[in-house]
């Protein structure tokens, strides 16, 4: 069964220029850091279900997800994997 957090993109990248992993999830929260990349993608995962959790108790209505990897929006043309080079440093790779 999916859980609700499933719908968000949520991904790790390098930062060249605060020389951490940064997790994000735009969507929902803002982002995380930290120094190992797998550890850092279960944290934000874990992160993000305890405020989308956080948000429906409160009766709150959850986010609209509105970010997707390049690979889905391209899924209908027959590309391949997400690998996409972003601004400030930072190479992320869609976990």
């Amino acid at each position: 069964m999916m859980k609700p957090s499933d719908q968000y993109h949520k991904w790790v990248g390098w930062s060249e220029e605060d020389e951490v992993y940064l997790g994000h999830c735009p969507d929902v929260i803002t982002g995380i850091h930290g120094n190992d990349p797998v550890v850092l993608y279960k944290d934000l995962c874990l992160v993000v279900d305890e405020v989308l959790t956080a948000l429906q108790a409160s009766g709150r209505a959850l986010p609209k997800p509105k970010i997707r990897p390049k690979a889905q929006e391209q899924s209908t043309r027959g590309h391949g994997r997400y690998r996409q080079r972003r601004g400030g440093g930072t190479d992320n790779v869609g976990i």
